[in-house]
């Protein structure tokens, strides 16, 4: 107990006054600051910022970034160091880290009643400027209650008016009411006290970041407080100790039934709690708590049953930080929700924050169901399923900064299965994965989905996984990537057979509870400039992009993936469709650099890519890039240009295996091998009935010696085989073809050209053609054309293009080589 002296009113007592106090019986004396100080600490402790009696005195002190404080009552103005405003001395402070000082806010109750008292004595003292003089008592309690209406009124929502006339807010109010009318456009808000006749302006508030609230009549009242506050949240939240509600921190027995009561209370009556910095609580029960904060202040919670182990959060905002869960006898998995570390169920605008699992029989984080989230600094270890797990729903949200160390499943999951509406809209920065015993990060049945700078090493199967899993009744996946960040070490596991970066779907479709129908495709995968490294025992290859997976971009950069002289990982393993290799880097690759299977349809494109030394490792398929032998019916066409490959000594016989691919399908042009252009066959491309092979298209290679290039292609009735080059070209080439009805019926003729400016002899349109100001002329070397009655020739002039073009027009159907050699 303390007992202050009847000192007059008008002394005040300095920090270092003497005054006296009981303490065991006895009267004794301590100075000012010993009494009070710990009472303001605790007062500081419970509002969460500095409390200083006087403007003078907290303009001494140093704030920080993000720090608030309070002058309760301190009649009088000063000019505010940040806005340079006249502003009351009593009010709410925050610390500006840019002019190393204190900006006013707003004011407190405390002051406006301060400061209406001291106007209502001066009324009652007849000092007022234009006053009465009245001295009335009762008259001088309806000002005081005058002065608390003020302090209640200016935080009440329903009088804050938003881009409405004055006149219709004055109409909404009564006499004596005071509103804020606010102008979003302006961001200003005037506080205004309704009269008789009208209303009286009393200052203006600048709520300009207030506006950026989804709600502008809270954001003007609210300042500072997070979208979708009510009034209720203008009001700060008492905190209570957990010793405070009967929890006793020191205890090594169970403490469950104190702390399920303790955070029963404090959801029921809206009480921010706070553990004991450091200490254990053990519990041998689940825990819940809804709509509140508990800050662990780094105390651990220990589950004494690892099937009981679970503190499940719920409701509007609740946040969880600061502590670390463990559960030190767990044995093997437990599937119940019972025995996850940290549940988040059926909650809005969750924060996690400074959280460490470390152990448990199931997931150690788990978010079911919860619509805006916000976790930073999570630790995941030693769990026997996922480390951190997304499901049922979950949606718009950001983490950051979580770490996996050997989760008994996925470092990061979101699963959205049949039954439930997809996951969507999630963002994981900076996650790092260490020992995973099944994938690193997946999305098995989600959309939007963003892993940002990802660290992931040593997995037993896919690095990075997205997939629709019908083991599981998965939905697809949709809109989903990877940027920067890298996956090493990836498919530990003997068999397992994927990509360090994976993707695959399924067919069918899946129909969400909200009636939107989804395929069970994987579409529309990005990996932006993510680094493989290190290769696993079962690494199929850097990246794989399966069957049902559909719209790949790709520039990862895939470097030292080997395993053995007879397990050769390959760069890329492609099928699905619509895949374009937008760039990057393929090095040091045991397999092959790219292989396709016969589910690859649509397009792949192939450009800006550098290959350096693959098939390292001698497989069967000595290729940087090989198609498929057969069966790639749904491919559209085969894109590759400004591809640089690099032997540097390895035996490469066939750098682009295309014999896959038909005529048709193939456009392979402008590619380099050791800084040469490579000698790649051109695509016979058809157009309508007509297999044109385009000698100035940049379709062949073109050497010393001209350009030459090889073509066989099956040749229907009514089509024609044309070959294109310009006037000035001398060319040598032979054609072969049997009919498919008459294999007597054979030709094997070989032709040369070139241009000249005497008249030909021979047939117009046939042996030579006028070309500007000369003529083209083709003459027979050996064989015949038309002995074996196979085909007839032609031959034009496009002056337009200035192009000319020589056409075989078969008999019947044919079998058909051409081979060319040409001197430009």
């Amino acid at each position: 107990m303390t007992t202050l002296p009847n000192y007059p009113p008008a002394v005040e007592l300095a920090a270092t006054d003497m005054i006296p106090v009981w303490q065991g019986g006895s009267q004794k004396s301590a100075t000012t600051d010993q009494v009070l100080k710990p009472g303001l600490d605790l007062m500081q402790e419970y509002v969460g910022a500095d409390i200083q009696l006087s403007w003078a005195a907290l303009e001494t002190v140093i704030g920080s970034v993000d720090r608030n404080a309070v002058v309760p009552v301190d009649v009088g103005e000063h000019t505010d160091p940040v806005t340079a405003e006249l502003v009351p001395n009593a009010g709410f402070y925050k610390w500006d880290a840019t002019a190393l000082a204190w900006q006013w806010i707003s004011d407190t109750q405390a002051g406006n009643a301060a400061t209406s008292a001291s106007k209502a004595q001066a009324w009652a003292e007849g000092v007022e400027p234009g006053g009465s003089g009245t001295s009335s008592a009762l008259e001088w309690a309806g000002i005081a209650k005058e002065a608390s209406n003020q302090a209640a009124d200016l935080v009440r929502a329903e009088n804050i008016f938003v881009d409405v006339p004055l006149e219709t807010a004055e109409a909404s109010i009564a006499a004596g009411t005071y509103f804020k009318l606010v102008d979003s456009a302006a961001g200003t808000a005037d506080v205004r006290l309704r009269t008789a006749t009208g209303s009286d302006l009393l200052y203006t508030e600048n709520t300009a970041s207030a506006l950026r609230s989804a709600d502008p009549v809270k954001g003007a009242a609210l300042i500072g407080l997070p979208d979708g506050s009510s009034a209720q949240d203008a009001i700060p939240r008492k905190r209570r100790t957990l010793k405070q509600m009967g929890v006793n921190y020191a205890s090594t027995a169970d403490q469950w039934a104190k702390l399920q009561n303790a955070l029963t209370i404090a959801s029921e009556d809206g009480l921010n709690l706070i553990a004991e910095p450091h200490s254990v609580y053990k519990h041998e029960g689940v825990l819940l708590f809804d709509g509140i904060e508990l800050d662990g202040q780094g105390c651990e919670l220990q589950a004494l049953d690892p099937a009981y182990a679970r503190i499940r959060a719920t409701g509007v905002r609740p946040i969880l930080r600061n502590l670390k869960k463990t559960s030190p006898n767990t044995v093997s998995r437990i599937g119940a929700y019972s025995s996850i570390g940290v549940l988040a169920q059926d909650a809005t605008d969750l924060l996690l924050q400074n959280i460490i699992i470390d152990g448990g029989a199931s997931s150690g984080i788990l978010l079911d169901n919860v619509d805006g989230f916000h976790t930073s600094n999570t630790l995941v270890r030693n769990t026997k399923a996922d480390a951190f797990h997304c499901t049922n729903t979950t949606k718009n949200g950001n983490v950051f900064g979580h770490v996996a160390i050997n989760p008994g499943d996925d470092g990061f999951a979101v699963v959205s299965y049949n039954g439930d509406d997809i996951c969507e809209n999630i963002r994981v920065f900076g996650p790092r994965i260490r020992n995973g015993t099944a994938r690193g990060l997946t999305v098995v049945g989600g959309r939007n989905v963003w892993f940002v700078v990802p660290d992931v090493d040593t997995t037993d199967c896919a690095g990075i996984y997205f997939s629709s899993e019908s083991s599981y009744g998965t939905f697809g996946v949709r809109d989903c990537g990877v940027i920067g960040g890298s996956v090493k070490n990836a498919c530990q596991r003997v068999g397992i057979s994927q990509g360090a970066i994976h993707a695959n779907g399924r067919a069918g479709s899946l129909t969400q509870p909200n009636g939107e129908t989804l395929t069970n495709t994987v579409e529309n995968i990005e990996i932006i400039g993510t680094k493989v490294r290190g290769a696993g025992a079962g690494l199929r290859a850097g990246v794989a992009f399966d069957n049902y997976a559909v719209g790949l971009i790709s520039t990862a950069d895939i470097q030292d993936i080997r395993v053995s002289s007879t397990y050769q990982p390959r760069g890329y393993d492609l099928g699905g469709k619509n895949i374009h290799i937008a760039g990057g880097i393929l090095k040091n690759i045991g397999g092959t650099g790219i292989t396709t299977n016969t589910t690859l349809s649509g397009y792949l494109r192939i450009n800006d890519l550098t290959m350096d030394s693959v098939s390292v490792d001698g497989p069967s398929i000595m290729s940087f890039i090989y198609f498929a032998a057969a069966g790639m019916t749904g491919l559209d066409v085969a894109e590759i240009s400004q591809v640089h490959m690099w032997k540097r000594g390895i035996t490469i016989p066939t750098p682009i295996n295309w014999n896959g691919l038909t005529s048709a399908q193939r456009q392979i042009k402008n590619n380099l091998l050791d800084g040469v252009k490579a000698a790649e066959p051109a695509s016979l491309a058809k157009s309508g009935a007509n297999y044109r092979m385009d000698l100035e298209g940049a379709m062949y290679a073109e050497g010393t010696g001209g350009v030459s290039g090889a073509e066989s292609a099956t040749i229907a009735a009514g089509e024609t085989l044309s070959l294109i080059l310009k006037p000035g070209r001398n060319i040598r080439y032979t054609w072969m073809a049997n009919r498919q009805s008459d294999f007597s019926k054979l030709a094997d003729i070989t032709v040369s050209g070139g241009f000249t400016y005497s008249l030909p002899s021979g047939t117009a349109g046939v042996d030579y053609v006028v070309a500007g100001g000369g003529y083209y002329k083709l003459t027979v070397v050996s064989g015949a054309l038309n002995s074996a009655n196979v085909a007839s020739q032609s031959i034009s002039y496009d002056a337009t293009a200035n192009r000319v073009n020589i056409t075989l027009t078969p008999v019947d159907a044919l079998n058909a080589r051409m081979q060319v050699i040409g001197v430009g």
